[in-house]
């Protein structure tokens, strides 16, 4: 790449800088598969199953909770919650 394909020349002569294009990080996350979680809020790891990947996150349908104290939580959410991808570890 030469130094002049890396700016855009304005027609005033002024030149900007090609952003680079953003693109999404690949993930080893699948949709309904099980994975074990750490989710802000619980005190524990959380078993849920993925139903829809977003960009940086995904919606989990919670399964199990492993200390029982967050149980109330899981109720109050509906059974359903939103996770960080690198929170996600495959259950095996």
């Amino acid at each position: 790449m030469r130094i002049q394909d890396s700016f855009v020349i304005h027609p005033e002569g002024r030149r900007f800088e090609i952003q680079p294009k953003v693109r999404p990080a690949k993930t080893k996350v699948k949709v309904g598969k099980i994975y074990n979680c750490a989710i802000e809020g619980f005190s524990g790891l959380v078993r849920a199953e993925c139903l829809k990947i977003y960009e940086k996150s995904a919606h989990v349908r919670i399964i199990v909770c492993h200390k029982e104290r967050d149980e109330w939580r899981q109720k109050v959410l509906g059974d359903q919650t939103v996770v960080k991808l690198k929170n996600m570890v495959l259950a095996r």
